[in-house]
């Protein structure tokens, strides 16, 4: 188990087992494995960070879809981004009551190793079949 950075930007009441959504663009996945491309942890230009949104409820899911249905979205824990030295933060986000952003330093191999830990919550629009497996789901172990 990950321990929380004492960065005072991390909300320590988001525990490590706690899933988080990141939406991933059509086509933005290895055309090898299919797990999604690290460019997809990379700081959000309009954000503080990369944008997820705290993993509660199918409502969460559906908000993360809403504005781009056509994408994927994946999720990891929020053990895993602390463990690449990322923090997690509360941030408002209209429509979207438990949206975050992952802070810190981001760099090519921790993206990388987001993206390894990513399991695909939702496919996007045109993923290849021979890729498709079992879904993440919220009552998965983590």
């Amino acid at each position: 188990m990950a321990t929380v950075p004492a960065d005072p930007n991390d909300d320590a009441s988001i525990g490590n087992d706690v899933k988080l959504l990141r939406r991933i663009p059509c086509g933005r996945y290895s055309p090898v494995d299919g797990r999604p491309d690290s460019s997809s942890f990379r700081k959000d230009p309009d954000g503080i960070g990369t944008s997820v949104t705290v993993w509660v409820s199918g409502d969460d899911l559906a908000a993360v879809r809403a504005p781009k249905p056509e994408f994927g979205v994946v999720g990891i824990t929020a053990g895993q981004a602390r463990e690449c030295g990322f923090w997690i933060q509360k941030t408002f986000e209209e429509g979207n009551p438990n949206h975050c952003e992952l802070g810190g330093t981001v760099s090519n191999g921790k993206r990388e190793k987001l993206s390894k830990a990513a399991r695909w919550v939702h496919y996007p629009e045109g993923y290849p079949e021979e890729f498709k497996g079992e879904l993440w789901t919220l009552d998965a172990p983590t």
